[in-house]
């Protein structure tokens, strides 16, 4: 299945050319492959992400007379956006922190096709975005 496959290519050095037209680019002259196979969430790593999200709901939201975030339940789904970077692992184990935290029932592939939203552009790790990495070198 595609959720289980990575291939990555990380650039690591550098090196400025002329084109035939005069222009100087910037080109990698050395990469790093990485082929990822596998990574699957295993079910300890479900239950304790589904763990998480249930605590998580608890201490932001206790039980109130009112419902807390289950009286919200119905909107919140919609406009909730959870993020994640396109590695299958990593995309379910959201989807089991989204089953714990809105106290979802079922299996996860529902909810991670409605809630889980892979954002491999705006994702914290810089290495090859230099836009990415603007923006956090803008935060510190």
């Amino acid at each position: 299945v595609g959720l289980n496959r990575k291939l990555q290519l990380k650039p690591q050095d550098w090196v400025t050319v002329t084109n035939p037209d005069g222009t100087r680019v910037e080109r990698a002259s050395q990469v790093l492959f990485i082929l990822k196979w596998g990574g699957n969430l295993t079910k300890l790593g479900e239950k304790q992400a589904i763990t998480l999200g249930d605590h998580l709901r608890k201490e932001l939201y206790p039980d109130a007379p009112g419902g807390g975030i289950l009286r919200l339940h119905s909107t919140f789904r919609h406009d909730l956006k959870i993020r994640t970077s396109d590695e299958g692992r990593v995309m379910k184990t959201a989807a089991a922190f989204a089953k714990g935290m809105l106290q979802l029932e079922g299996d996860l592939p529902p909810i991670l096709v409605s809630l889980v939203h892979k954002d491999s552009m705006h994702m914290l790790d810089p290495s090859g975005n230099k836009e990415v990495k603007r923006l956090i070198d803008e935060c510190k």
